[in-house]
């Protein structure tokens, strides 16, 4: 855009610098200075919350922050949640706390984010309340990992919610319980897992197919195994059938997403106030996405397959993800389920149908109620229609979707439609700091617009050149008359929203020590899988490993 590298204004050491302008700037005002910019964006707008806690030195130890666009987000798609810790996203290795959660297009939006000194009981405790305190509402279904501290704090903060223990994490471990033996066996890994993660299945369903594993492999007087099934509430998904999952979480996999997200803008020797900037224009980043695909469902539609209205309709409600899901069931049930059988009973009738190569399903249809029900659950577990019951559908010669089939956060208009009784609305900034933002914008853009058409037009590129010179020059009178101390200084306290304050009255946090903060200590499973993976240096003379040829023993036996 500006011609080449030697008309760029700023280089690497000019950055470089900067920062360590920034750094000596901040000093030991980090903490103090995040937390005034804390109350300025409350200022600047009233559904802004945030809470902090001190420690028995005045250290910040505690930080929990949202804005009104992440409640409003939880208000409508708060229904099912993650949080998972991250390191190493700061120089005092505070733990980073992200609430995660997935919106109508099924991408990780953020519900807020926090900062603690220590992943324990009290720690969790604190932010949980501080959580419930901003959004006014706790979500249906939290997943965690199994961390002690959170199977304390999540049953007392939010008992109302369900707490699910994040599967991965539990199964992870399978192959270092069970030893080498079963590890290995591939007949035990398919008849576990076709146990534990087939979301199809009842609980009485799951508790025999458990039986019949354990029984068939000799398990039944192990430990870890046993406290599993004990667990069993807190992880198997046929537990969790009275909740509304619509596939969404059932793992932590979504918030270890969202932390990888955020690691890429964060480093770990950043200062408070830079992890802040860092995260701020993450979390922009992420709306903008959103925003995008928000314009992409109002200005557009999928293209349908068949004639069908009921595809049509889809097509209208459903944004343009969902869509896409619920297109293949309806082909599909349309063209590979064939019905098989129909019969009578207590004034609903009941569908046996065979999809092409597999199992028989039943579906129920009552036309008066419009109450239909699938062997499968997959409207239960998936939120669409499945198949089967859309088979039923043309055999009945349904020609739209019924509205209890509808999920609202999967429509288009999803945000507009809050699940829980509050709407947040952004206030106008006070501080006209979106206004100025508008203009900024508009100004770059018009400045690019004149660059591209006056780019090679010597004398319109000279007229441009011209006039900016005369304007520069008009602007640094006014600017050396207004504010004559204009100095680096005053474009660090607009780039952090902050001053230096003349008293620290919050220090800044002592390095903590957590679990993941450090080295973390590798499995044998972890060590084995890499030791693997390096290449064995061999002998250019044998082409065997664990010598070389000044060692080999045919060389050796050459005269």
């Amino acid at each position: 855009m500006v011609g080449s590298f030697t008309d760029i204004g700023a280089t690497c050491v000019d950055f470089c610098n900067f920062r360590r302008d920034l750094l000596a700037y901040i000093a030991g005002a980090d903490a103090q200075m995040v937390i005034e910019d804390m109350f300025k964006n409350k200022e600047a707008n009233p559904d802004f919350y945030f809470d902090f806690d001190l420690n028995e030195e005045r250290q910040l130890c505690r930080l929990f922050w949202t804005d009104a666009v992440s409640r409003k987000n939880f208000a409508c798609f708060g229904d099912v949640m993650s949080f998972d810790a991250t390191y190493r996203t700061n120089r005092y290795k505070l733990v980073f706390v992200p609430f995660t959660g997935v919106d109508n297009h099924k991408r990780c939006i953020t519900f807020g984010a926090s900062l603690i000194a220590r992943e324990d009981v009290q720690s969790y405790t604190w932010l949980l309340k501080s959580f419930k305190t901003a959004m006014r509402h706790t979500p249906r279904c939290c997943i965690t990992d199994q961390d002690p501290a959170l199977k304390v704090a999540v049953p007392n903060i939010m008992p109302e919610t369900k707490h699910r223990f994040c599967m991965w994490h539990i199964m992870s471990k399978l192959g270092d319980k069970v030893g080498t033996a079963l590890a290995n066996n591939s007949d035990f890994k398919k008849a576990i897992n076709n146990t534990v993660w087939d979301e199809t299945i009842r609980a009485p369903e799951f508790e025999r197919r458990w039986a019949t594993v354990m029984t068939d492999y000799n398990l039944v007087d192990h430990r870890w195994f046993s406290q599993l099934y004990e667990a069993k509430e807190t992880w198997i998904p046929a537990y969790f059938q009275d909740i509304f999952m619509g596939g969404l979480l059932k793992t932590t996999s979504r918030s270890e997403s969202e932390n990888s997200y955020f690691g890429k803008f964060t480093k770990h020797h950043n200062s408070l106030v830079e992890f802040l900037m860092q995260y701020n224009r993450a979390i922009e980043e992420q709306r903008h996405n959103q925003n995008k695909l928000n314009a992409r469902c109002e200005g557009s539609f999928p293209e349908t397959k068949t004639p069908m209205a009921i595809e049509r309709q889809a097509a209208v409600v459903y944004t343009i993800e969902i869509f896409y899901e619920f297109q293949p069931e309806l082909w599909e049930g349309s063209f590979n389920c064939k019905i098989t059988n129909k019969t009578m009973d207590d004034g609903a009738r009941k569908y046996i149908v065979q999809e092409t190569g597999k199992k028989l399903f039943e579906v129920t249809y009552q036309e008066t109620t419009q109450i239909t029900e699938c062997s499968c659950n997959k409207f239960n577990r998936v939120g669409i229609l499945c198949r089967h019951v859309l088979a039923v559908f043309k055999d009945e010669d349904v020609q739209e979707i019924p509205g209890r089939y509808i999920v609202p956060r999967w429509t288009r208009d999803a945000d507009a439609q809050p699940m829980y009784d509050i709407v947040w609305k952004a206030t106008s900034n006070t501080h006209g700091g979106n206004e100025r933002r508008t203009v900024a914008n508009k100004l770059w853009n018009e400045f690019y617009n004149c660059m591209g058409l006056a780019n090679g037009w010597p004398d319109q590129m000279e007229a441009m050149l011209t006039t900016l010179q005369q304007l520069k020059a008009t602007l640094q009178s006014a600017t050396q008359h207004c504010n004559p101390s204009a100095t680096p200084q005053s474009v660090i306290e607009s780039i952090v929203n902050a001053t230096a304050p003349s008293e620290i009255q919050i220090k800044t946090p002592s390095v903590a020590k957590n679990k993941g903060s450090g080295k973390r200590l590798k499995s044998n499973k972890e060590k084995a899988c890499e030791k693997n993976k390096k290449k064995v240096r061999k002998c250019a003379t044998c082409d065997k490993p664990g010598h070389d040829s000044r060692n080999c023993v045919e060389n050796k036996e050459l005269p």
